[in-house]
């Protein structure tokens, strides 16, 4: 863990988190985009995974300042990989199949 990078969490709020977020981006969008079931392609976009997940990570980070137990890229990929699950079951559990849906 870095302490260096939970006291500019802490001290920084939002923008600390979002700038923070923002310097992992690039290999959470490979990590989504390599990961995204190509069934969901027409209907989900990486960016809105990434969306999501940066909704999460800023609703849950009082959660990982008080508690740091691994590093903050580590918890945000782990977020953001639960996000990704949490979208597949959303699109893929639902009655329309998705290969039924036309690209326009």
């Amino acid at each position: 863990m870095d302490e260096e990078i939970v006291d500019r969490l802490v001290n920084g709020g939002d923008a600390a988190v979002a700038e923070l977020f923002s310097e992992y981006q690039p290999r959470l969008d490979r990590m989504v985009e390599f990961r995204l079931d190509r069934r969901l392609r027409g209907r989900v976009d990486a960016s809105d995974v990434i969306q999501e997940a940066y909704i999460e990570v800023a609703r849950r980070i009082d959660d990982y300042t008080s508690n740091p137990t691994v590093a903050f890229y580590v918890w945000v990929r782990q977020i953001t990989w639960q996000t990704l699950v949490s979208v597949h079951r959303r699109h893929l559990g639902q009655k329309r199949h998705p290969r039924m849906e036309v690209r326009l």
